[in-house]
């Protein structure tokens, strides 16, 4: 009965409200959802939403999150449910995609089989951003059968996160301000230290070549080490590598 009460107050107040909007002004949709943003309590969604600290499960930096947002000391966090989640009946509008817009990877998966089709990859490739936007173009690694020549740009484990936020790409200022990454920001998260620890792995899974990623000089290839040297005009051409290539 309780609830009955509470449904029909607010059925007749949202009524009176839309009866004075009609007769005396325009609505400002846009108004009315931010101020929703803004003040709506924690607990609404709980009532419903009550498994908060085992969704996602596995995933420690969003259990943080979670259990900040519902503990007693929420109005002090400030992170509320709607900061990281859109409101129900909210239509989250997609950008039109124009013929042409997706990135083409063919160039790079032909070799590397292993990124066709790879979330972090796929991603990316949705909104134009390739591999050659990373990794440059890469003609003579790519032209090298044997695969001594390194790509134009490589990123060693600790670039990572620079590398995310060059030339705006992704803007840093607003990752660090999301609820949903501030124990990753801070540090607190033990577990995740790069973005792509939670955003695609990105990596290849067995290497056959490893190169020096601060001299562009290979170290190891097949599992042994390389001494040798490539040819300075660019070629695959191997001096004296001890590995009959």
């Amino acid at each position: 009965a309780k609830n009955y009460t509470r449904h029909v107050i607010a059925k007749a107040s949202a009524g009176i409200r839309g009866a004075c909007v009609h007769f005396l002004g325009e609505y400002d949709a846009e108004k009315a959802r931010q101020h929703v943003k803004d003040k709506l309590p924690n607990k609404n969604c709980m009532s419903c939403h009550n498994d908060l600290l085992e969704r996602p499960a596995g995933n420690a930096a969003v259990a943080a999150v979670h259990e900040q947002a519902i503990s007693k000391k929420a109005k002090k966090t400030g992170y509320t449910c709607v900061m990281c989640h859109t409101l129900h009946g909210e239509k989250v509008v997609e950008p039109a995609k124009e013929a042409g817009e997706e990135a083409e990877n063919m160039f790079c998966t032909v070799c590397h089989l292993n990124f066709d089709g790879e979330e972090f990859v796929s991603v990316h490739q949705e909104v134009n951003v390739g591999c050659v936007n990373c990794h440059g173009d890469s003609d003579q690694h790519s032209a090298d059968e044997a695969h001594i020549i390194p790509p134009d740009i490589m990123f060693k484990k600790e670039d990572v996160n620079n590398s995310c936020f060059k030339d705006g790409c992704h803007v840093k200022e607003e990752i660090d301000a999301l609820p949903s990454h501030s124990p990753f920001v801070s540090g607190k998260d033990k577990t995740n230290k790069y973005c792509t620890d939670c955003h695609g792995n990105h990596s290849i899974p067995e290497r056959h070549r490893v190169w020096d990623k601060d001299t562009k000089k290979l170290i190891e290839a097949d599992g042994e080490p390389f001494e040798g040297d490539v040819n300075p005009g660019g070629g695959a051409e191997v001096y004296d590598s001890g590995m009959g290539m």
